[in-house]
């Protein structure tokens, strides 16, 4: 786990795709505490592996928006395992979410939040959360979920049936953000503090990558 607490720590920002907001991902890992050397950045995934072997750092930061980028990630978890991947996107699509978790990502950011979002986003990831959109809270629950109007009769009772094993309370969190609660909107809803929500929105994200492996 990361904490803003554990600086300094090498970063890497991969801005290889254009419009990306390193600028403003770099302004907010300073404004943190992080010295601007310990800031690394790349444009050209194969520069990106060369610095990834020679510095080892522990969070990077990644554009993803084609097969290339999965693939980078796919190698970057393997040559350094340690590393806390975050995966950086232009516009919530589920799927390339789920791909890039699949790959290797420990979370997600989405690139075109604005940059005061997009700075609170970051805090929570540092801090061991992760964050989650409502489209991607949507696309959970209507891709891994069996409403209970579909359940069997046997199975009457039960809120919600799934192929991942989501518990009770995880289900209460997607169905929450799903209807664009804020963080502390559903911790107050569901009696939690907002890092038991977000703690628990990264434990969504860890047993989505598992069932998409």
């Amino acid at each position: 786990m990361i904490s803003i607490l554990s600086l300094p720590v090498p970063v890497l920002i991969i801005h290889q795709h254009p419009n990306m907001p390193h600028t403003h991902i770099h302004t907010i890992l300073v404004n943190l505490g992080y010295p601007e050397d310990l800031i690394l950045h790349s444009t050209d995934l194969s520069i990106a592996t060369q610095l990834i072997e020679q510095h080892l750092p522990n969070l990077i930061l990644c554009s993803v928006e084609n097969f290339e980028d999965l693939v980078f990630l796919q190698t970057t978890r393997k040559i350094h395992p340690e590393a806390h991947l975050i995966s950086l996107h232009s516009s919530i699509q589920g799927e390339e979410i789920l791909q890039a978790l699949k790959f290797g990502a420990n979370a997600y950011l989405l690139n075109t939040s604005e940059s005061e979002q997009l700075a609170e986003h970051i805090r929570i990831i540092l801090r061991g959360g992760a964050i989650l959109h409502p489209e991607l809270a949507s696309y959970l629950l209507n891709t891994h979920l069996t409403p209970p109007t579909q359940i069997a009769q046997t199975h009457a009772t039960a809120l919600a049936t799934s192929a991942i094993a989501y518990s009770p309370i995880e289900i209460q969190i997607l169905q929450q953000f799903a209807h664009t609660q804020t963080l502390e909107q559903t911790a107050s809803l569901l009696q939690l503090s907002p890092a038991q929500v977000s703690s628990l929105i990264k434990q969504i994200l860890r047993k989505v990558s598992l069932y998409y492996h």
